[in-house]
């Protein structure tokens, strides 16, 4: 069983063992690292929502909607 993939260099090395084109696999890393980058804004974002907003409001939300 192989590992898992858990950060862009996992990947990297994992791309690095197939037979595939260095032009796909350019095109493959730079779409992982656009998706990172949004990530990273996102996770950015939600923190600052959840200390304007209130950590426990946002559970609370979460947890109601589990609920129904």
């Amino acid at each position: 069983m192989r590992p898992l993939i858990y950060n862009i260099e996992d990947f990297e090395e994992r791309l690095s063992e197939l037979t595939i084109g260095t032009e796909d696999v350019q095109q493959l890393m730079d779409f992982v690292r656009r998706l990172e980058q949004s990530n990273r804004l996102q996770s950015r974002r939600l923190d600052t929502a959840a200390n304007l907003i209130g950590h426990q409001m946002i559970t609370d939300c979460m947890m109601g909607e589990d609920d129904g």
